[in-house]
């Protein structure tokens, strides 16, 4: 019978909605514009770990007596947030969902910058940055020359030269006005492209 009875026990614990009223964060979300958000929220009985779990990342809270707090990584658009009650490594309550919709675009930056050395130009791209959120390494590097007209500066300038790498030795002419164009790909498929101007 007493054994009967730890097993209705058993059973009826797990039968409980994770969505207890155990914990509440602070708000219902909103726009967000950075990718690492403060979340803050409140804890009514016994956790081992309050866990804030998003869609780029999930982090241990910092718990002051019922209240808790955690900065989370986000990710670019929509983003759903809980806190996850955790007893013996397992969740045993959640919270009500919320929302954050960053608004910022991530991805790689090109950063390109010309360098004069004895041969002529330095393409060097090394200060191009990697995506924020979802970190994945830039994995081609290309460059694009285009000589503008002084007699016809606003016509398209056609293509002097193009090259690939981090860092590249170009010769271009003494004379004349040129557009330096990067555009730097990551593994993750995603681009971004500066330009950065010159003369001679």
């Amino acid at each position: 019978m007493l054994f009967r009875s730890t097993l209705l026990a058993l059973a009826l614990t797990w039968a409980l909605p994770l969505h207890a009223q155990q914990l509440a964060l602070t708000s219902a979300g909103g726009d967000a514009w950075t990718f690492r958000k403060h979340i803050d929220g409140s804890v009514h009985g016994h956790c081992d770990d309050v866990m804030i779990v998003g869609p780029a990342a999930t982090v241990v809270a910092t718990r002051i007596g019922q209240r808790f707090s955690a900065t989370l990584p986000l990710q670019e658009g929509e983003n759903e947030v809980h806190a996850a009650c955790h007893r013996g490594g397992v969740a045993v309550s959640l919270s009500e969902p919320q929302r954050w919709r960053v608004r910022l675009q991530d991805g790689p930056k090109a950063w390109p910058r010309i360098v004069p050395s004895h041969r002529g130009l330095v393409f060097d791209a090394g200060a191009s940055q990697m995506g924020t959120a979802r970190q994945a390494p830039i994995e081609r590097f290309e460059w694009r020359v285009q000589l503008i007209s002084k007699l016809r500066p606003e016509a398209t300038a056609p293509v002097f030269a193009t090259a690939l790498g981090r860092r590249v030795d170009l010769k271009l002419p003494d004379d004349g006005e040129y557009r330096v164009s990067l555009t730097v790909t990551d593994a993750l498929g995603r681009t971004d492209s500066a330009v950065a101007g010159g003369g001679g």
